[in-house]
């Protein structure tokens, strides 16, 4: 089979699901009812050749830039670089409902993990797994009924904050706005979507908008719930032994929200309602795998063999690229039978990320005792794209043609003035600018030519900036730039 589906640009708030083995076919109709699907692995990145998987990324990475015509639901095909548009699915008529009620020992219903951003509001948030010992799982749909095999759901979810736009009809100073983008699998259905709460806002639920009344057995308190208008987007079935191929992602701003899901060789996305306001509250982002919905006694719980191993990766961009704090707390009431533990896992890139392992042999007192954070280390060009960028030697940062060039040294090497929040938190080690200096004709200007009181009087703009290193080296290269700039009369560097 074809792999399938990422967020549809720079102003939606995405849920984007990568799989190895998803199917690009046919839209799943409005019925959300389908044939079980075998696991065929033939078209996972692991199995193409090192060019090939590049090509995959790089028309992932391009989709991401391409913006939706319209709402509704699209789909993408590799190697085309268009949207088209094509049948939205019926989301699931009942809640996923947030966390209630003492928390449990295994994962989930508040006993959780997530990212918690050092400063400022998450723009997006994406989740991914590494796994072993997976072999089965099972759960009831919505909390009710016999559990059945590979029924789950993927969730990234906002943490509970004040919403002006959710809460102006309650009489609750204490009412909160809640965002869930979900993947639903089960032997029904497999889709992509968001869900919107209005959390205590004890009172009727708003009219129009779909919204849903909502109370837990034996509390008074009202909630209200809601499924994006446009509908979810349908996608191939994922048994959960390819948990190591999805990435599910959200991504926010002020003007709308969507969920996409991406994959090797597919695409495909929703827009959503931005029903909550989400952009001005988004500060914690919890990702984990978990039971397929809930009801009023709360939520149902994903069962895995014995001897499985998860770890989730939950990686935001806020602005910065700190790594995120670990917060212990979740948000969502559904749950699995993993349990945190035994150990920590190693830190490695992307990030901003927080990685954590839970098991069947779990058992760690506490649930960031098995948590590790990561920063990141992208350059940051003049047009806002970020690069991984690990190499280590001599290279050339920019330039303007013959007569004016900025070269860069890079090193692993980490020298007392480095982060020690980075080391600290991510335990590793990416290349750094060990020194830069730039050339006006055939003079070289080293960093050492040049003061503070020079780079403070330089332009704000600069070539490109490594937002992982330590603040000395930053301000060296500022200085040699600005040095430059002053002899060449440039104010900032082409892109």
């Amino acid at each position: 089979m074809k792999s399938l589906f990422r967020s549809s640009g720079a102003n939606v708030f995405g849920v984007i699901i990568v799989a190895g083995f998803l199917s690009p076919g046919p839209a799943f109709p409005q019925s959300q009812t389908k044939p079980p699907v075998a696991a065929q692995p033939t078209d996972t990145l692991g199995a193409m050749s090192a060019e090939e998987r590049q090509k995959r990324e790089d028309w992932q990475k391009s989709m991401s830039q391409v913006p939706l015509p319209k709402k509704g639901c699209f789909g993408a095909e590799y190697p085309r670089l268009e949207w088209k548009e094509e049948p939205c699915v019926a989301g699931p008529n009942y809640p996923m409902p947030p966390r209630n009620g003492p928390r449990p020992f295994p994962v989930g219903n508040g006993n959780d993990v997530a990212a918690q951003a050092p400063s400022g509001f998450i723009a997006s948030a994406s989740g991914s797994f590494t796994s072993s010992g997976v072999t089965s799982e099972s759960g009831p749909i919505g909390n009710s009924g016999p559990s059945l095999p590979d029924t789950y759901t993927l969730q990234i979810n906002t943490n509970q904050f004040p919403s002006t736009t959710a809460c102006a009809g309650s009489p609750n100073p204490n009412c909160k706005g809640w965002e869930q983008f979900v993947y639903e699998n089960n032997p029904n259905a497999s889709r992509v979507g968001m869900q919107y709460w209005i959390i205590k806002y004890n009172a009727p639920c708003p009219p129009g908008g779909g919204w849903n009344q909502f109370s837990f057995s034996g509390q008074t308190d009202i909630y209200c719930w809601k499924n994006d208008s446009a509908g979810w987007v349908g996608v191939a079935a994922q048994p959960v032994a390819n948990l190591g191929q999805i990435n599910l992602t959200g991504a926010v701003n002020a003007s709308g929200d969507s969920a996409t899901l991406v994959g090797v060789s597919a695409m495909k996305t929703v827009p959503g309602d931005n029903a909550v306001g989400a952009a001005s509250g988004w500060q914690v982002a919890e990702f984990n795998i978990f039971g397929d919905g809930g009801n009023n006694l709360g939520g149902g719980q994903a069962s895995f063999n014995a001897g499985a191993t998860l770890v989730p990766r939950t990686k935001i961009i806020y602005g910065s690229a700190d790594p995120p704090i670990c917060d212990a707390a979740g948000f969502t009431a559904e749950s699995n039978n993993l349990t945190f533990g035994p150990n920590p896992p190693v830190a490695t890139p992307p990030g901003p990320a927080l990685l954590v392992t839970e098991s069947s042999a779990g058992g760690s007192p506490s649930n960031c005792a098995a948590a590790t954070t990561v920063g990141d280390t992208h350059l940051t060009t003049f047009s806002g794209l970020l690069y991984d960028f690990q190499a280590i030697g001599d290279f050339l940062l920019a330039e303007t043609g013959p007569g004016f060039v900025v070269q860069t040294r890079r090193s692993r090497a980490s020298p007392p003035g480095r982060m020690r929040r980075s080391i600290q938190r991510s335990r590793s080690r990416p290349a750094r600018a060990a020194s830069s200096s730039a050339r006006q004709g055939g003079s070289i200007l080293t960093a050492s030519q040049c003061d503070s009181a020079t780079a403070a009087k330089s332009p704000s703009r600069m070539a490109a900036t490594w937002s992982g290193e330590a603040p000395f080296i930053s301000s060296w290269r500022r200085a040699a730039i600005a040095f430059a700039r002053r002899l060449t009369g440039l104010t900032s560097m082409p892109r």
